[in-house]
This record gives C-alpha cells, structure tokens and sequence, in this order.
C-alpha cells in the first residue's frame, strides 16, 4: 500500500506507512542479489570493501529519485513534531 492509498487516521498510522515504505525501499536496493554480487565483485577487482560500491549505487539511486520525485511528494508529506510529554 502505497503512501497516497492509506487514511492518515493517527501517529500510529502514519507510523506503519513509514515502515511499510522503508520496507519497500530496502527491497527495492539492499536486498537486490545482482547488486550486491556486483559489489563483491567490484571490490575484489579493485582490492576495496564492496560496501563502498553499494553505498555509491544507493548515492545515485537517492539523487535520482529526489530529482524526479521530491516536488510531488513534499506536497504530501507532513512533517512529524513529537510533542512534550
């Protein structure tokens, strides 16, 4: 379900949207095995830990989608203030 589909009723709500879509996104990269092979394989070629190219993809990956999606879902999104107990 995405962002748009789900009545925004209370914290807990929105609350579950933000780990339903941070569930998303970490299939949708980190557990992508092409990616991480690629990776590994990077790594051993140039003698360099492969995180440093999965952090590279995940740098792009970011860039990419703020240019062609921020203005849309900035417009959407409310900024979450935790208040004083």
């Amino acid at each position: 379900m995405s962002l748009t589909e789900r009545p925004f009723v209370g914290t807990e709500s929105r609350l579950l949207a933000l780990f339903a879509l941070l569930e998303q996104i970490s299939e949708g990269t980190e557990a992508d095995p092409a990616r991480r092979l690629a990776a590994l394989r990077l790594g051993l070629f140039f003698g360099m830990d492969p995180r440093f190219w999965m952090n590279l993809q995940t740098e792009f990956d970011m860039r990419m989608i703020t240019r062609e999606s921020k203005s849309k879902v900035e417009s959407r999104v409310r900024v979450f203030h935790q208040h004083a107990a």
